[in-house]
């Protein structure tokens, strides 16, 4: 059985009030992240970046009650939040990927050219300066805090019905399927990462109702949560490489195609890995 999430609503509370009280806590933890010291920085836009993706997924499961109009203003200003903290984090991200695609698998030559390239790909833009990072922080954070209050405020003032949390559900996991078909069908980088940002919402709509009496989800989010790792995966070996090639004067061509190649078997690795967990929550639901 899936453990109980912190921003999950209780099995006593109705949605409103628990909602509320679950943004509440979520703004608190985003004012704590804003003012953790630099030596922190990468663990506090990881964590952020998390809060404003989970706020999305949270605001997308009460639209009905927020109205269009709303949500959407307040989506636009979460992802240009999210979209600074991406810049902030492209160095983790690098760094980890070239070290995961260093694998046991791999060959003598394609060890050397990954060991080449990690030690010579230290990115200079400013976005990935720590000072930069951390003013980039602090703007996001300011930004998740101001779109959560207001939300709170108009879910505590509207009087539209509350959508039953069995139908969002059943509407996140819709989206994904349909997401997941165009995504095997084509391959397409930007298709596989649309699939993979419908997961993620449909994994956050499943840790905030998990406790809800008569929703039956336990047995199949620990596969969902597997299913946006691998998918994650796959988007930062896309990132890795799109940021190799820009640098590609400052690389050694042979090493930096060998790194490439090694990407991109690994990303058609992912895909399969995806697939087959995909089959696996199927027979889970």
């Amino acid at each position: 059985m899936a453990k109980s999430h912190p921003y999950a609503l209780r099995p006593d509370e109705t949605l409103g009030p628990g909602l509320r009280r679950i943004l509440e806590a979520m703004g608190d933890d985003a004012e704590e992240l804003s003012s953790l010291p630099e030596s922190q920085l990468p663990e506090a836009v990881h964590d952020l970046r998390t809060l404003i993706k989970r706020l999305r997924a949270y605001l997308w499961f009460v639209r009905p009650v927020l109205g269009p109009s709303r949500y959407e203003r307040h989506i636009d200003r979460l992802r240009r939040a999210a979209r600074r903290l991406s810049q902030a984090r492209d160095l983790e991200v690098i760094q980890g990927t070239l070290k995961r695609a260093a694998s046991p698998e791999a060959h003598k030559r394609e060890l050397a050219a990954l060991t080449h390239v990690a030690l010579v790909v230290t990115p200079k833009d400013s976005s990935l300066n720590p000072t930069v990072a951390l003013s980039f922080l602090k703007k996001s954070a300011r930004t998740f805090t101001h779109i959560n209050a207001k939300s709170r405020k108009a879910l505590e003032q509207s009087r539209k019905k509350w959508p039953e949390p069995k139908e969002r559900l059943a509407k996140a996991f819709a989206a994904t399927r349909k997401a997941k078909k165009k995504a095997l069908k084509d391959k397409e980088a930007l298709f596989v990462h649309a699939w993979r940002k419908k997961t993620k919402r449909l994994l956050y709509v499943l840790q905030l109702i998990h406790r809800v009496p008569r929703i039956r989800n336990h047995d199949y989010l620990e596969t969902v949560d597997q299913l946006q790792e691998l998918l994650g995966q796959h988007q930062d070996a896309i990132v890795t490489g799109d940021h190799l090639r820009l640098r590609a004067s400052n690389l050694d061509s042979a090493k930096l195609a060998t790194v490439i190649r090694v990407l991109d078997r690994k990303r058609e690795k992912l895909l399969e890995e995806a697939e087959k967990c995909w089959e696996t929550l199927l027979h889970e639901v």
